[in-house]
């Protein structure tokens, strides 16, 4: 299920280092569970991430 991320330039523009982060994360999962991570779903990660400050 693909789903469109509307906040996804705003993230990667205003939160560079939680959109690395998040890029981090989904090879990681990508690694583990063979499936392929989305750059939307990539946005989502940095948000989750970014919030645990």
């Amino acid at each position: 299920m693909n789903i469109r991320n509307p906040m996804l330039e705003d993230i990667k523009n205003n939160y560079p280092l939680a959109f690395e982060a998040g890029i981090i994360a989904s090879m990681a999962i990508e690694e583990e569970s063979s499936t392929k991570i989305d750059e939307n779903e990539v946005g989502y990660l940095a948000l989750h991430i970014g919030g645990c400050n």
